[in-house]
């Protein structure tokens, strides 16, 4: 497990924690205490949508977006009101 967590899980973490530290300093989102709490929040809940919603995983059409990309499309503006953003 440790391999797994240091060679994908925390990797994908930190990407994710970057991003959203770069939300907070543009101003699109509120001041987090931790980073990677949205972070985690978002990737879970992208992971939940891609395996373990078989519609949803297999919705995206060879030439159309991913399922990953429909995943943020869908679930990345949710997130973002959760946390206070205002739509723009």
């Amino acid at each position: 497990m440790s391999r797994l967590r240091s060679a994908i899980i925390q990797p994908v973490r930190d990407r994710a924690a970057a991003v959203v530290r770069r939300a907070v300093a543009r101003g699109d989102i509120p001041p987090l205490q931790d980073a990677h709490v949205l972070a985690d929040l978002v990737v879970g809940s992208m992971v939940s949508r891609l395996f373990l919603t078989p519609d949803a995983a297999h919705s995206g059409s060879t030439d159309g977006p991913s399922s990953g990309e429909a995943a943020i499309r869908e679930l990345l503006p949710f997130l973002l009101r959760a946390l206070g953003a205002q739509p723009g």
